[in-house]
């Protein structure tokens, strides 16, 4: 199974996700979103080419992926075959502009 690393930017919007939902929604829909987190890390774990190429990526050297986290959300990340790793690039809301999300990936 290939090993997984979050960057700084997707463990940072991981954190306020789950704090919200927290907040909002009470510790059941917080307990929620950590259980789906571990099964898709899980899943892509096993399968790292799962996830769909993440369309406004596209033009960038690597290719990132998505995988539907919960919600409007979809973590974003990218697959190091060299050295079976998983990089987590960020946590997208679908609700949002596109274009202001892909300026977070570097």
């Amino acid at each position: 199974m290939a090993k997984v690393i979050w960057n700084k930017q997707a463990e940072n919007e991981w954190r306020r996700r789950l704090l919200y939902g927290l907040d909002e929604f009470g510790q059941t829909t917080a307990i929620d979103f950590v259980q789906r987190t571990n099964f898709v890390i899980d899943i892509i774990r096993k399968y790292p080419m799962i996830g769909s190429p993440e369309p406004f990526l596209r033009n960038k050297k690597k290719v990132y992926r998505h995988f539907h986290l919960i919600g409007p959300l979809k973590l974003i990340y990218y697959y190091v075959e060299s050295s079976d790793t998983i990089r987590i690039a960020d946590i997208w809301d679908m609700r949002r502009e596109p274009k202001r999300q892909v300026k977070r990936i570097r």
